[in-house]
């Protein structure tokens, strides 16, 4: 692969920057909604503990036990993920760039400044991938063999919706249907209402509003901000108010990665003991980056980095979750 150079004008005064389109980045890491547990070389397991039991009447001579402990694991286990691109610096002779490269042809690398824009770009756009990647990757997904499927870019590892779609403990919302502005206060009411009913330690808790949010898409943000202000009625927010509004108590976040269609209700925070975990081989992984000649004879350069990546969650009775999309949805 090469650099496809689409301005050959080389006409006229050439501006000293560049202009990059708008990228998202790791939203999941940056609003603090999952926890990150760095260094993992190969796998780490994580144990859980519960028991099932309670008072009995008291004898003076207690003849029987009353409870079960209940000891288990999850696991997150870092899959194996590359970026690799090559480009020739001589591609730019065509572009006004040309007047910065090197004299000597055998010399030729991308110009300092030019470069600089390339990685941000390329390293933008991959965590673009990453951030949906947390979110809506399925390990079905390896079957694809087209790049130009958006989905290739999720095969690495289950993401955490595809996950919860497959656990039958997950406290799901019945009969979800295609959020809109007129629906989705209904939406969060419901998620509230099943947390109530079936996770009082959740709703309880003296740090709840904390600890609980709202996790759903740029979209559902959109449509919750309309529900308040301009949907069918008024319900008295002043349209000049910077931010989104909690929703009785509970915090709001939106992530760029996340399905529309789809509200998550949690402990959604950047702790040991939250929902949501994400697994790294290392956190530095992602911003460390080989560049050289594709072999010493070649004119063409690579860029290489390596990453090792998994996500898991804690506790699936402990998340609500408000959502059109199932399994099937992650099947190639």
């Amino acid at each position: 692969m090469s650099l496809q150079i689409n301005d050959v004008s080389y006409a006229g005064k050439f501006a000293s920057q560049y202009w990059t389109p708008a990228f998202y980045g790791m939203d999941t890491l940056k609003k603090g909604v999952v926890n990150v547990i760095d260094n993992i070389k190969k796998k780490i397991n994580i144990g859980n503990i519960d028991f099932a039991g309670g008072l009995q009447p008291r004898q003076a001579t207690p003849t029987t036990p009353l409870g079960t402990w209940t000891v288990d694991k999850k696991y997150l286990e870092p899959q194996d993920a590359m970026l690799y691109s090559i480009f020739n610096p001589r591609d730019l002779e065509a572009h006004w760039e040309s007047e910065n490269l090197s004299e000597l042809l055998l010399e030729r690398q991308l110009p300092a400044s030019f470069e600089s824009y390339v990685i941000y770009t390329m390293m933008s756009r991959t965590f673009e991938k990453m951030e949906t990647g947390w979110w809506m990757s399925s390990k079905n997904y390896q079957a694809i063999t087209d790049p130009l499927d958006a989905r290739y870019y999720l095969q690495f590892f289950n993401g955490y919706i595809s996950q919860l779609v497959s656990d039958a403990t997950v406290q799901n919302v019945a009969g979800a249907v295609t959020l809109t502005n007129a629906n989705v206060g209904a939406a969060l009411d419901a998620l509230i209402n099943i947390i109530t009913l079936n996770k009082k330690a959740l709703i309880t808790s003296t740090n709840k509003y904390n600890r609980m949010k709202f996790v759903m898409s740029p979209l559902t943000e959109l449509l919750y901000n309309q529900y308040l202000t301009t949907g069918t009625v008024y319900k008295g927010i002043d349209y000049s108010t910077k931010g989104t509004p909690s929703w009785k108590g509970y915090e709001v976040v939106s992530l760029a990665g996340f399905p529309d269609n789809t509200i998550i209700f949690a402990e959604a925070l950047p702790s040991f003991d939250g929902a949501f975990h994400i697994g790294l081989n290392s956190a530095s992984d992602e911003n460390t980056l080989l560049m050289a000649r594709t072999r010493n004879m070649d004119e063409t350069f690579f860029v290489k980095a390596l990453m090792k990546m998994d996500v898991q969650y804690k506790y699936g009775n402990e998340i609500a979750m408000y959502t059109t999309l199932t399994a099937a949805n992650f099947i190639v």
